[in-house]
């Protein structure tokens, strides 16, 4: 997504398409920020190799920048060897990933392949990561944050053109849309018997139907949109309050965001792709 010439944010999916990386490998680079870096961390899938690179002949995006920074709370969430696609990336290990793994860890190769056990040579690990790691706990910030608050607001629903925002539902597939939107209703009404579980098989439960619900999640933000940006707007003007930003899953939600945002001129709404809408 390029914004004004001056950034583009991507996935890391994005990224690894042949195509895309050729693009962005074009031209230089003053900073590339990976955030949630751990998802780089298995040294063999497309999306780490994209961005590190995997050999001298074949570079990843980070070859075209001057500077590189890998954000995460989490930068090795299973076992030491993890750390070893960023490590390398920042120059700070020079020796190849098995000599990472004799130094840092106590492995063995099972019938799936390398298993880590746990770890070893913490104490040198740390002084490897000192130069490259800035940390912050949440007790060092939190003092600097204002006090978190939550509140549900019910909106009305708005109108939706269905020739725009959900243009294979016309024509032929006039009943395509009410069929997904039915399906999908029902698979909601199964996650709420999630509420009583588990928490963690609640939690799994969402994740394995998150795809399935691509369609009525869209919905649900388009109808939404109009009514949340009304309300946006009137707090900045009233002064209620001074910056927003607006989460969104599905981009096309953030472009009617946009749209509303250039119907009312006096303030501009921050929109992000990612996760409330």
């Amino acid at each position: 997504l390029p914004i004004a010439k001056l950034a583009v944010i991507t996935s890391y999916d994005l990224a690894s398409n042949p195509k895309l990386k050729h693009k962005l490998m074009e031209q230089s680079w003053d900073l590339i920020i990976c955030d949630e870096s751990h998802y780089l961390k298995s040294r063999q899938t497309a999306r780490t190799r994209a961005v590190f690179g995997y050999s001298r002949n074949v570079q990843g995006l980070v070859s075209k920048a001057k500077f590189l920074w890998c954000l995460s709370g989490t930068p090795a969430p299973n076992n030491y060897g993890e750390l070893y696609p960023m490590l390398k990336a920042f120059g700070a290990w020079k020796q190849d990933y098995w000599a990472f793994l004799d130094r840092y860890t106590h492995w063995y190769d099972g019938p799936f392949g390398v298993q880590i056990k746990k770890g070893k040579n913490q104490p040198e690990l740390k002084e490897t990561l000192a130069p490259f790691m800035l940390r912050r706990k949440k007790e060092d910030v939190l003092p600097q944050l204002p006090k978190i608050t939550f509140e549900t607001v019910v909106v009305e629903p708005g109108l939706i053109n269905e020739e725009i925002w959900f243009p294979n539902s016309v024509g032929q597939k006039d009943k395509e849309l009410p069929r997904k939107l039915d399906e999908q209703r029902k698979v909601l009404e199964v996650l709420d018997q999630t509420v009583g579980m588990h928490v963690e098989e609640g939690i799994d439960a969402i994740r394995a139907a998150e795809k399935s619900l691509s369609t009525i999640r869209k919905w649900n933000g388009m109808l939404k949109i109009d009514a949340v940006a009304e309300m946006a707007a009137g707090a900045l003007e009233t002064g209620a309050l001074e910056k927003l930003v607006i989460f969104c899953v599905h981009r096309d939600v953030v472009i009617r965001s946009e749209e509303h945002t250039s119907e009312h001129q006096s303030h501009s709404l921050i929109s992000y792709a990612v996760f409330c809408l």
